[in-house]
């Protein structure tokens, strides 16, 4: 079911774009892929929330969670990756 435009987040679904953007590789194309929405919507959250800082690149980013929270993202990163070897 795709989501219907003008439609606001849910703060389960702010919550898991959160999660995505500070834990995982993955780009803001496809974490709107996975969220069925405007990447503009996961810049929005982005910005707002200041996760990731781009600072001015658009391949590569800073992220601005605790360090806890990012070797733990990494650690489930690499396990995931050990699954699909």
């Amino acid at each position: 079911m795709r989501r219907s435009q003008g439609r606001p987040f849910s703060p389960e679904e702010i919550a898991r774009i959160k999660f995505l953007l500070g834990s995982t590789e993955l780009t803001l194309e496809e974490i709107a892929i996975r969220m069925e929405c405007a990447k503009s919507s996961v810049v929005a959250i982005n910005q707002n929330f200041q996760i990731r800082q781009y600072r001015g690149r658009r391949r590569s980013w800073v992220c601005s969670m605790a360090k806890d929270s990012v070797e733990t993202a990494n650690t489930q990163v690499q396990t995931i990756s050990d699954l699909n070897n």
